[in-house]
């Protein structure tokens, strides 16, 4: 049977109006990383809303349950396309989904996409991928953005068909997802840090797209010999930390600290950071971002992707990634407005609070009952010109990061 979401996530029933039982709409989510708050606050959220959740790694569990009649999904929600190997056992797999897929939705399943990223990040091309993600788009019922330009870039890129699908949900926040109880100074004293520097963060999984070397050449130019810099993250390949070495020119101003980080950690980090620093080069939806404000920390992103939509002036120094020497002058300003960095986080925190999980909850809710009406037509808001985001993202629309790459 599908994989069992923790019994304390979810609910098998909620009530109607008129306080009679409501039989649930069973929902499978495909794939599930427990090591994410994000689905597991959806499924919980979802449980309140009379929608069962379950779980599979892959398709082919939930053609057994539908086969086999064990508490089969009407609808499967699809939150991260598999990744496309290019060799004869890649591409067999790859023919094996799409089969998969499309017999689910011959057998009247419901699909969901939501659209975390538009392509897997860190690959040679894209032929293969475009090609999947078309076969899905043709396939699902509706598909979740997490922001107004994140659908306009999906919209942009896939055409037509994809733009009447789409719905506009925001990413849920991670307050209270992770512990937070350090104090900036015992957080900075875990670390070594002075307690008076500047400090500045990055977070995250160490990946080509996410722009780590340049920010630590950035960093190298600033004219602030208090400022530092701690970089902290699993890097996604061997050689990456001899890179990374390699980039800092022994400047004692960066702290490098590669490797997996625990949720314990997360805070550790954190709460030492006057600002949390995102270079990105390419993206879509950051959960990362979601998880600095939740922590009330400033930011310093590009303007492409969905950060527009997420961050402003008031909690962030956002600049453009074709500006030479944008990611310096941002960081410079950061450091030359130091007293403001609290006040900016402050801001992000209230707008992260926005975006509740029981609100994140009740709209996917109404996605996946919508995704049984025929009259279902939503468009995108018609807010933002395809061609001011496309001129964001510099180039191919942007993609998101993908779990697990978020928000360890």
């Amino acid at each position: 049977m599908s994989e069992a979401i923790p019994p304390e996530v979810v609910s098998s029933a909620t009530s109607t109006a008129g306080g009679e039982p409501a039989a649930p709409l069973r929902a499978c989510f495909v794939p599930f990383f427990h090591q994410n708050p994000y689905q597991r606050e959806l499924a919980r959220n979802l449980a309140a809303c009379g929608v069962q959740v379950s779980a599979q790694p892959g398709l082919k569990g939930v053609i057994r349950d539908v086969v086999l009649r064990r508490g089969a999904p009407r609808l499967i929600h699809l939150h991260w396309l598999p990744r496309v190997s290019r060799t004869p056992r890649g591409l067999f797999q790859l023919a094996l989904f799409v089969v998969r897929l499309y017999t689910l939705r011959f057998l009247g399943r419901r699909i969901v996409w939501t659209a975390h990223n538009l392509y897997p990040h860190d690959v040679g091309g894209y032929f293969l991928e475009r090609w999947l993600t078309r076969r899905v788009i043709a396939w699902s019922t509706c598909i979740i953005a997490h922001s107004p330009s994140a659908a306009e870039l999906v919209g942009a890129e896939f055409g037509p068909r994809a733009r009447r699908k789409l719905n506009v949900i925001p990413h849920g926040n991670y307050i209270g997802a992770y512990p937070n109880t350090l104090s900036r100074a015992d957080a900075r004293a875990r670390l070594g840090l002075p307690p008076q520097a500047t400090v500045f963060l990055f977070l995250g999984n160490i990946r080509p797209y996410k722009g780590v070397n340049e920010l630590i050449r950035a960093f190298r130019q600033l004219r602030a010999p208090e400022s530092v810099l701690v970089v902290a993250g699993k890097p996604f390949h061997e050689s990456a930390v001899a890179e990374l070495q390699e980039a800092t020119g022994g400047d004692p101003r960066i702290l490098l600290r590669p490797g997996y980080v625990p949720d314990a950690d997360i805070q550790v980090y954190m709460n030492a950071a006057d600002a949390v620093v995102f270079p990105y080069q390419d993206i879509l939806t950051s959960g990362a971002v979601v998880l600095a404000m939740s922590f009330g920390r400033a930011c310093i992103a590009p303007t492409i992707g969905c950060i527009p939509d997420m961050l402003d002036g008031r909690g962030a120094f956002l600049y453009s990634p074709a500006a030479p020497a944008a990611l310096e002058a941002a960081l410079q300003r950061a450091c030359d407005q130091r007293d403001t960095l609290d006040t900016m986080g402050a801001h992000n925190i209230k707008t992260a609070a926005q975006w509740g999980w029981d609100v994140i909850a009740a709209q996917t809710a109404r996605v996946y009952r919508q995704a049984f009406s025929t009259a279902h037509r939503i468009e995108i808001p018609a807010t933002h010109s395809h061609e001011k985001v496309l001129a964001q993202a510099s180039g191919r629309p942007a993609a998101p990061e993908r779990f697990p790459d978020q928000p360890n």
